[in-house]
Order: C-alpha cells, then structure tokens, then sequence
C-alpha cells in the first residue's frame, strides 16, 4: 500500500480536535483553580475566574493546530510527490 497525497483539511481538521479536547481537560485545572489570571500575571477578577481564558484558549488552540497542521501536511504531500509516495506494509 502506497500513501501518495493527504488531504490537509482532513487532518488538520482531526489534529485540531484531538488537540483542542487535550487543551481542553488541561485548562479545565486552571478553572476549577481560578489559575489562569494569576498564571498570567493579571489580577484575578480580569479573567473571571479562567472562564473566559478557558473559552478563548480553546478557539486560539484550535485555530493555530489547524493552521499549521494544514501547512505541514502540504509539505508532506510535496515530499510524498517527489519520493513517489511512502510504502507501508501490513499484515492481515
């Protein structure tokens, strides 16, 4: 079996994800906590608590885990054109 071509919204749409759930169990500490004010060096009101960086770290996550997923996989897909592919071997 030959890999000749990824499609880079596909996985960069699946790496986000999988990104983005990880992010999200780990700010959730920084809410139930109210760390993420302090850990930024904001008063602790500012922030309400990690609610609203927990709300917008998980979008910024997302969006720059697609970004430059979609970008490595464009660069993948020029070395699997000029390598003729990547040949994987499997057992049945």
């Amino acid at each position: 079996m030959r890999i000749r071509r990824i499609s880079p919204t596909g996985a960069a749409t699946v790496s986000a994800t999988a990104t983005t759930i990880l992010m999200l169990l780990l700010s959730l500490s920084f809410v139930l906590s109210g760390g993420s004010a302090s850990a930024l060096g904001l008063p602790p009101d500012m922030l309400a608590n990690g609610t609203v960086a927990f709300i917008v770290m998980t979008i910024i996550y997302f969006v720059v885990t697609w970004i430059f997923t979609a970008i490595w996989t464009l660069i993948l897909n020029l070395a699997l054109e000029c390598a003729g592919g990547l040949r994987i071997e499997t057992s049945e």
